[in-house]
């Protein structure tokens, strides 16, 4: 599940006029790629895959994307505003891994759990230890 798609490239990655000569079914492969990336920073504080998420995600999703492809196709980083594209890609990689501390609150909601239980600690053991129930029947 991609967290952004082709249009959304064009409204917070880059212009629509830097996208234009890539096909728009490489353009949603990076879109799944990003997806991916993101993934990897929020796989061991959320269960994935998320259920809802809002536009900061869409948008540092967007922005992976955008730099992949930018690069593939060739940018100049030292040109113009094209050090942005470096910047902003730097930025979103700190805002995923800030997102993975939890020091940065992204606006998703995870997939309910399965169970009622699924959080509920499970003690085990193997003696007894003498308590009973109120019948009065030790319990092992």
């Amino acid at each position: 599940m991609a967290y952004c798609d082709v249009s959304d490239l064009s409204t917070y990655g880059v212009s629509a006029v830097a996208l234009d000569p890539i096909d728009p079914t490489i353009q949603q492969g990076a879109c799944d790629a990003a997806s991916a990336i993101v993934d990897s920073y929020l796989r061991d504080r959320f269960k994935l895959p998320l259920s809802r998420w809002g536009v900061d995600l869409r948008q540092k999703t967007a922005v992976l994307a955008v730099y992949d492809l930018l690069v593939v196709r060739g940018y100049n980083p030292s040109a113009g505003a094209d050090v942005n594209l470096r910047l902003r890609y730097q930025d979103t990689l700190e805002w995923l891994l800030r997102v993975a501390r939890q020091e940065v609150q992204p606006d998703v909601t995870p997939q309910q759990h399965e169970s009622p239980g699924y959080d509920a600690p499970i003690i085990l053991t193997n003696s007894n230890r003498g308590w009973g129930n109120s019948s009065g029947k030790v319990m092992t």
